[in-house]
């Protein structure tokens, strides 16, 4: 173990860093991107449910229209 310590050089560890903070920026990025992706997923999902509950009292009312003109 010490000889694998021995022979990797500060240019080599530098490099590693580099690496690992580049891996580190672009997870960064693509995690932001994905919780706008699923913010708006989840908004979208909230309006849909909105105009469902909407259409559903709509088509309530068209039933009864429909049922009061049966009597």
């Amino acid at each position: 173990m010490d000889q694998l310590f021995l022979e990797f050089t500060a240019e080599k560890w530098r490099k590693c860093d580099d690496h690992v903070q580049k891996n580190e920026n672009d997870y960064c990025d693509r995690d932001m991107k994905f919780d706008a992706v699923i913010d708006s997923i989840i908004m979208n999902l909230q309006d849909d449910s909105d105009t469902s509950s909407i259409d559903e009292n709509e088509n309530e009312d068209d039933l009864d229209e429909v049922e009061s003109l049966s009597e």
